[in-house]
């Protein structure tokens, strides 16, 4: 798992902006002794998190000790770069739920 800072944006706040927050899970990885993936969708603590905006400027977090993470953003259209790469929009004052699914090999 890879670790990071906290990159935030210079003049944002939940007042200008909203926020995205959401649960970082593991799926797969090699099977344990009774044949099941070895995760089952546990949260991933330490988890980079990458938030990248419609002009490809990234905002990186860390998942913190439970897996969440949260950053404030400006309004505008987004691609979490985790997982599937949903893309999700925010408005001003909004708290938008975006969970990430690794799927570990």
């Amino acid at each position: 798992m890879l670790s990071a800072g906290v990159a935030l944006l210079a003049g944002c706040s939940s007042a200008s902006g909203g926020v995205v927050s959401g649960t970082v899970h593991a799926y797969g990885g090699p099977a344990s002794t009774n044949g099941r993936s070895y995760y089952s969708g546990q949260p991933v603590p330490g988890q980079e998190v990458i938030v990248e905006d419609e002009h490809r400027v990234r905002t990186t977090v860390t998942s913190d000790a439970m897996g969440h993470y949260s950053v404030s953003l400006p309004p505008g259209t987004y691609t979490l770069m985790c997982g599937t790469m949903p893309k999700f929009t925010i408005t001003a004052g909004q708290t938008v739920k975006v969970d990430c699914d690794l799927q570990i090999p």
